[in-house]
């Protein structure tokens, strides 16, 4: 039997696990995972591909993916504390916030036999950044760094231009990874995503575009060698293909089922289906163009949602619904703030601007479909509720990669719905990355947002910084610029050869 655990946060890789791999929607391996019969091959039936494989892009699908074959400086205990990895110390000076000493272990090694060392740290968070040709989609937040000062091969100071938060967080986060300088300068960029390199527990072995990424175990893995010795995920952008794949026995492990699936499934002889809440929140972008600037019909939009009735209709009760685009259990939330569902208040917010159901506004409503548990179906719930009090807005579907393209030019959607991906638990990475002008899924583009989250970058005090980012979630959902759905749930179904721990 094949044991995973789960997946309430993206999961780590500690140090001194003697095998871990990190596959679909955080579900991972440990060194006590037993080898599979048959091939010892497992097989998921995963609901995207990587957008590249450079894992410095904005890709929060293919994290679980990409932390299989790359290492992050950190990893993260399942209280969501952070402990060593690559790196074995991390800390300011006393009483300094602006330089930070870091020490790295010394038996890390490349898939392709290259030591790793504090070179190799430096030129995926410094050095990069000034690659002007390949720039990496997180300049804006390593940019805080002002000087990387190699003191050792394991050892560096850190110079800090302004204080920088969240750099522990970070650490362990969307596209923070290592890659290897040596090979990655003497090949390129474009040779190295086309044969990538990384230290992690697997290496890849075999990837068709569009269809198909084989992972081979790492022998010489310095956390240990993984029992299972292959994993592949097979590419299935159709939910109910994926169901099919698990169903009909050629998947191990299928994710992001839709929940009646999941339901249905989990009465299937040989199969369990596990619907399970994490650290991700469902909400409505909102681009500051167009009809969206209109006070009155963001209000309307966001009180004609019944975010209940989703959640007893589409996801069996077990997503929470929420008033703020955070978990009601992370830092940032206010547990006594509560966005209403009033819809006939929605008809007279609309009304003030000239619109009602015989004289709709219309916008543009993008929304995936099968990348996120039921997220085509929860678009059509809101349209549904939307149109009963003068919204005409038809979800159109869009594939998760041509979003992350749209999203950072002008052609920005008006309304997107998205799953905004944080296993940090940190408000900062939540609405501080969702909102500002100046980061790439900042979505409310008005130098009033910028401003404050400048702000908070850089509160050194962490009870202000956390008590700015409370009074700055209540303001993003008082005056919808931000639109909280509900708290996400993720769904995995596999055969009964897979012990899954949620």
């Amino acid at each position: 039997m094949i044991k995973l655990a789960g997946f309430k946060r993206l999961p780590r890789l500690g140090a001194g696990v003697a095998a871990a791999a990190v596959i679909a929607a955080g579900v991972s391996m440990g060194a006590d995972t037993p080898a599979k019969a048959a091939g010892d091959n497992l097989v998921i039936a995963f609901q995207a591909d990587v957008t590249s494989w450079d894992p410095s892009v904005n890709f929060p699908t293919g994290q679980g993916i990409f932390k299989s074959v790359f290492d992050a400086p950190l990893a993260q205990d399942n209280k969501l504390g952070y402990i060593p990895h690559v790196l074995t110390k991390w800390a300011y000076a006393e009483g300094d916030p602006l330089t930070m000493h870091i020490e790295m272990r010394d038996d890390v090694y490349f898939h392709n036999g290259d030591h790793m060392t504090m070179e190799d740290i430096k030129f995926s968070f410094f050095d990069r950044l000034s690659d002007k040709e390949h720039p990496i989609d997180f300049a804006g937040v390593w940019g805080a760094i002002e000087d990387f000062e190699i003191t050792s091969p394991t050892a560096a100071t850190l110079h800090f231009g302004r204080p920088m938060a969240t750099v522990q967080e970070w650490w362990n986060f969307l596209g923070s990874y290592i890659l290897p300088k040596k090979y990655y300068t003497e090949v390129g960029h474009d040779a190295f995503i086309e044969n990538p390199v990384g230290s992690g527990p697997y290496k890849l072995i075999d990837y068709q575009r569009g269809s198909r990424i084989v992972l081979q175990a790492n022998d010489s893995y310095w956390g240990g060698a993984p029992k299972i010795k292959r994993v592949t995920f097979e590419i299935i952008t159709d939910a109910p293909a994926r169901v099919a794949a698990v169903q009909s026995g050629n998947a191990d492990v299928a994710v992001n089922v839709p929940i009646r699936e999941a339901i249905r499934l989990n009465e299937v002889d040989g199969l369990t289906g596990h619907i399970t809440p994490y650290t991700h929140v469902y909400y409505l972008q909102i681009a500051s163009k167009g009809v969206m600037l209109d006070d009155n019909v963001r209000a309307a939009m966001h009180l004609a949602i019944d975010k209940n009735a989703i959640s007893e209709r589409l996801f069996d009760g077990k997503a929470p619904p929420l008033s703020l685009t955070v978990p009601k259990w992370s830092s940032g939330s206010v547990d006594d703030y509560v966005f209403p569902y009033d819809p006939a208040k929605a008809v007279e917010m609309l009304a003030k601007s000239g619109y009602g159901p015989d004289n709709p506004v219309t916008f543009k409503f993008l929304t995936t479909n099968g990348s996120f548990t039921n997220d085509f179906d929860m678009a059509r719930a809101i349209s549904g509720m939307w149109k009963k009090v003068g919204i005409d807005a038809t979800p159109e579907v869009i594939e998760l990669s041509k979003y992350y393209e749209l999203n950072n030019t002008e052609n920005q959607p008006e309304v997107f719905m998205y799953n905004w991906d944080n296993s940090t638990g940190d408000p900062e990475i939540f609405t501080g990355y969702m909102m500002p002008p100046d980061l790439p899924f900042g979505s409310w583009r008005t130098e009033d947002i910028g401003e404050i989250v400048r702000g908070l970058f850089v509160e050194t005090d962490y009870d202000k910084r956390i008590q700015g980012y409370k009074d700055f979630n209540i303001k993003v959902a008082s005056e919808s610029k931000a639109i909280p759905l509900l708290q996400a749930v993720t769904t995995v179904v596999h055969k009964d050869s897979v012990s899954f721990e949620p």
